[in-house]
């Protein structure tokens, strides 16, 4: 039986889709069940007290929609449209306009006005901020991806340039998950030489 896993993602990040393509790729072969949660960047590095609440903010309508998705939809919902935005923004270089949000709602079966609405709900923005805090409060995430186990161990990482396919990506997800439930164990790290996806 798979385990569940929470996979925490902005959908701003090339890096963080990238991983989730090896995640989304477990998930089929039956490895992990994934609780697809959010996570907001800009919270991470913006000095404004709520930039959550600007509409026009790259991430803003992409987390704000995925937010009221979650509502309507739930975790398979939140999957769908980020697969959708993933392949849009990152695999087809659209960038994170309106249109690649709205178009990634079209393809994974929503209306094209849940920005809208999520947009005018203010609560949305509240659904965010609970699904990054909640990260930051298990396991002190400060970036994504960020992978938490059942036992309550995270890690930030891995950070994929293109994910493994197959046996591979099986292979790689035991070792990550090995070092994920290792006590003591808090940062690898190389310098990245290439660009996400490449």
């Amino acid at each position: 039986m798979a385990e569940r896993v929470r996979f925490h993602f902005d959908p701003v990040c090339p890096w963080a889709w990238q991983t989730a393509r090896w995640v989304h790729g477990l998930e089929e072969r039956g490895e992990v069940d994934v609780d697809w949660r959010l996570f907001s960047l800009q919270l991470v590095n913006e000095r404004d007290d709520n930039p959550l609440a600007d509409r026009h903010a790259a991430g803003t309508r992409a987390l704000r929609a995925l937010a009221l998705v979650r509502r309507e939809a739930g975790n398979d919902g939140v999957a769908r449209v980020y697969r959708a935005l993933g392949t849009r923004v990152h695999d087809r270089d659209e960038g994170m306009t309106d249109e690649a949000v709205r178009g990634a709602l079209s393809d994974a079966g929503f209306d094209r006005d849940v920005v809208d609405r999520a947009l005018d709900d203010d609560s949305t923005m509240d659904d965010v901020r609970a699904e990054h805090e909640l990260a930051v409060a298990d396991v002190g995430c400060f970036g994504v991806p960020t992978i938490v186990l059942p036992s309550g161990r995270g890690m930030f990482g891995p950070v994929l340039s293109t994910p493994p396919h197959g046996d591979d990506a099986v292979e790689l997800w035991r070792h990550v998950r090995a070092l994920i439930e290792t006590d003591g164990l808090f940062e690898l790290k190389r310098e990245r030489d290439r660009k996400p996806g490449r």
